[in-house]
């Protein structure tokens, strides 16, 4: 849909391949050729065999142009290239168009809608006119002020000041909390007793919400899903974690090895590990039983799937928080996702499901409820509303709850030096930022955000904006941003990590993302012992806690 919306090229297409790491121009090429094949058309092909027969037949033109002698399109702002070339096409010499949007509120990209279209409004139809439309109905007069000033740092759009019809209100309240993990706690209890005006929780994509999800229903509260999307049970992270854990359970399952071998500490070739399933479902045994006793297979390797198996085996054992370190550690997922480039902010999410149960086996079923839970649940009306600012779209709520704004989450990269932004990059931050921007203006007359750690770069923005912090006017200084850890972004630093470990001592007094506060107990390489006030003893990885940076001195 992207590809035909955009108009793209073909060396346009091949150039997705190295964008996002799939051969998108093969499989593109494929998917044209069946539909031609099956003579089939897609939804897309619509518009493409419309402009060209729009084009190539002029009697067609002539008569559509006839019967349409007025155009006005409203939400110009998520029209497509190709949508606006059939526009233009329409319109002809007459020109009676009236096109009806806000670049400020374009935010599907992804859906390869074309702000820029309404930015050159005026190259395209020579002699037109731009109304602006500059006040808002909708929210308190320091809610608009404040989004006014933050949206008026991006370049691609039209030079505009917003205004509110209504009175000042209340100010913008922003809550500091020790973690993310606390966000959930905080609207935990906001949402236990009813309230009487409509309240939303905003996120930036679905998966900010599924330990929301999990929460409230575990403590009964109830709640109206904007969307019931379960991708996130079905993403490759999840799906791997699932699969170890499974795996774990059922070590005779070699459909289960044959996908998550190469993806842990095995050291396995295809060849070898294909030989090995052949074998073990000959015996009925497992592949790593089978190599126990192999001669064709390197001792270095040997050794490898014997400490696997032994993970595999205390995975079983393990509290749902020490699996997931075993999993991204010793058993060597988190090097997986790190070598391969794969965004980890499923990880996070795992880590606080994981929180609230007591073992691998019972965290692998949490998110079989889960998944079960967002799609056949009665949605009931409430007045408490979760939803991404996506679907919230053109709504509006009495009070707006904004959570994850933190760089790496909202946004989801967080440039260096935004102001040296061009082309492509350019487009991508400005849409994350019009993404915020739609989300705090869904709010009437509440606005509560939530900072956790350093970085929050956007809400920094919009406190600069609403007067809370200074405007800065110096240009920054380049340097490294910190985001919410990604393996792709933060490659495992072994000198960082030998020098991490030569900081702590026994008896240090330490302070733990999940657990909170604790004492060092004993520290043997690659494991370190902690007594938490509250979790009790811990064995946990210390690669793991460096690379997620999961602990800091008390």
């Amino acid at each position: 849909a992207y590809i035909k919306n955009m108009m793209l090229t073909e060396d346009e297409i091949r150039s997705l391949d190295d964008s996002y790491g799939y051969p998108i121009s093969e499989i593109f090429e494929r998917y044209v050729a069946q539909l031609k094949d099956q003579k089939c058309m897609d939804y897309d092909d619509q518009m493409i065999y419309a402009r060209i027969l729009l084009m190539k037949v002029p009697q067609l033109l002539a008569q559509c142009r006839r019967a349409y002698q007025y155009l006005c399109v409203d939400e110009a702002q998520d029209t497509s290239r190709i949508q606006h070339e059939i526009i233009a096409l329409l319109a002809g010499d007459t020109r009676n168009l009236f096109m009806v949007g806000d670049e400020d509120q374009s935010i599907y990209g992804f859906r390869a809608a074309c702000p820029e279209a309404l930015l050159h409004f005026q190259d395209r139809y020579p002699g037109a006119q731009v109304l602006l439309m500059e006040t808002n109905y909708r929210s308190n007069e320091k809610i608009v002020a404040a989004a006014d000033g933050f949206i008026q740092s991006n370049r691609l759009r039209h030079k505009k000041n917003m205004k509110a019809a209504r009175k000042p209100g209340t100010d913008i309240r922003f809550v500091e909390l020790r973690g993310r993990g606390a966000q959930y706690t905080y609207l935990a209890k906001a949402a236990a007793e009813p309230p009487r005006d409509v309240t939303a929780v905003l996120s930036r994509d679905n998966e900010s919400l599924i330990p929301l999800i999990d929460l409230f229903e575990r403590q009964k509260i109830p709640f109206t899903l904007k969307r019931s999307d379960t991708s996130f049970f079905t993403s490759r992270v999840v799906t791997d974690i699932r699969n170890i854990i499974a795996y774990a359970q059922n070590p005779t399952d070699v459909s289960l090895f044959l996908q998550i071998y190469y993806k842990l500490n095995t050291y396995l070739s295809k060849v070898n590990a294909q030989a090995l399933c052949r074998e073990a479902e000959r015996r009925h045994a497992s592949p790593l039983d089978v190599a126990r006793k192999s001669r064709s297979l390197p001792e270095s390797v040997l050794r490898s799937l014997k400490n696997v198996r032994s993970d595999l085996n205390q995975l079983q054992k393990d509290k749902a928080v020490d699996a997931m370190n075993r999993i991204l550690g010793s058993l060597g997922y988190g090097s997986y996702l790190s070598r391969s480039g794969i965004r980890d902010s499923k990880i996070p999410i795992l880590y606080n499901l994981a929180n609230r149960t007591d073992s691998a086996a019972h965290l692998a079923q949490r998110l079989d409820e889960l998944e079960e839970f967002i799609t056949n649940r009665d949605n009931p009306r409430t007045n408490f509303i979760l939803s991404t600012i996506h679907a919230s779209k053109g709504l509006e709520y009495d009070t707006v709850y904004l959570i994850d704004a933190a760089d790496g989450i909202f946004p989801q990269d967080m440039p260096e030096d935004p102001r040296s932004l061009q082309g492509a990059e350019l487009s991508a931050y400005e849409e994350e930022r019009r993404l915020f921007y739609v989300g705090i203006t869904r709010a009437r007359n509440n606005l509560i955000l939530f900072e956790f750690g350093k970085n929050a770069s956007l809400i920094r923005q919009l406190k600069r904006a609403a007067g809370v912090l200074p405007k800065v006017t110096a240009k920054p200084k380049k340097k490294k941003a910190q985001t919410v850890p990604q393996p792709e972004e933060k490659p495992f630093d072994r000198e960082g990590y030998i020098r991490f470990v030569e900081s702590l001592s026994v008896g240090d007094a330490v302070v733990h993302k999940e657990y909170g506060n604790g004492v060092i107990e004993r520290i043997e390489p690659p494991r370190i012992v902690i007594v938490f006030d509250k979790a009790g003893a811990h064995n946990l990885s210390l690669p793991v806690v460096y690379k997620w940076e999961l602990l800091t001195k008390a």
